[in-house]
């Protein structure tokens, strides 16, 4: 950018250059995060390799951290058995059990009930109380959210099988969440490059812009 100002001095080369810079910069910082996957000597002296994969055991930690308490915490995970896309699956299994236990529970006196109100009204009675701990369901797996976010330990169980990952497995698992949104963050960049360029036009060439000099 200096180089080119000391021959072109138009106020639209800083903003140009800014985009550039930004651009570029970017693009080299997301690079160094990953790249090279593997260590890589350098004249036998320096070893290098990406910085997320140097640092991977405090890397493990925050993102295990993160996933367990943003991404799938317990909350997350009781809404989804109860309103996810495979809820009926879980309640139809459900249902299977608590009718076993109510056949478990009353198999000493459901002879007397089938005498007394019929096998058809027992089939009913069972089906009411399925559907009564349906009803109940999502308050009971409110109340256990806490215990079964400790009894998970998702957190350390992410944690340590990341630290297991080889290089590879590892960059390939990190980058994949960074390749959605890659090109956003170099375009931002580029953007304020071309803000900060301008911001620099206005203050080194304001009369090009129309504006008054603040020198």
């Amino acid at each position: 950018q200096m180089l080119v100002w000391m021959f072109v001095k138009q106020w639209w080369i800083l903003p140009l250059c800014g985009v550039f810079v930004g651009y570029f910069t970017n693009v080299v910082a997301l690079k160094v995060i990953f790249l090279p996957v593997e260590p890589k000597s350098i004249g036998g002296l320096v070893k290098v390799q990406g910085l997320f994969l140097t640092r991977q055991k405090e890397v493990s930690a925050l993102y295990a951290k993160m996933v367990a308490a943003k991404v799938i915490p317990a909350e997350v995970l009781m809404q989804s058995l109860v309103a996810g896309p495979s809820a009926e699956k879980m309640y139809q299994l459900v249902d299977k059990h608590v009718a076993n236990s109510m056949e478990e529970q009353a198999a000493f006196y459901k002879p007397m009930f089938l005498l007394s109100i019929g096998a058809e009204t027992w089939v009913d009675f069972r089906t009411g109380i399925c559907t009564e701990f349906r009803q109940r369901l999502p308050l009971l797996l409110e109340r256990i959210t806490k215990y079964t976010q400790e009894t998970l330990q998702l957190e350390d169980t992410i944690r340590d099988r990341m630290e297991k990952l080889s290089a590879p497995e590892f960059e390939r698992l990190l980058h994949a969440v960074f390749e959605q949104d890659e090109v956003k963050l170099i375009l931002v960049g580029a953007i304020l490059g071309a803000l900060v360029g301008f911001a620099q036009a206005v203050v080194q060439t304001p009369t090009q812009l129309g504006l008054p000099s603040f020198w």
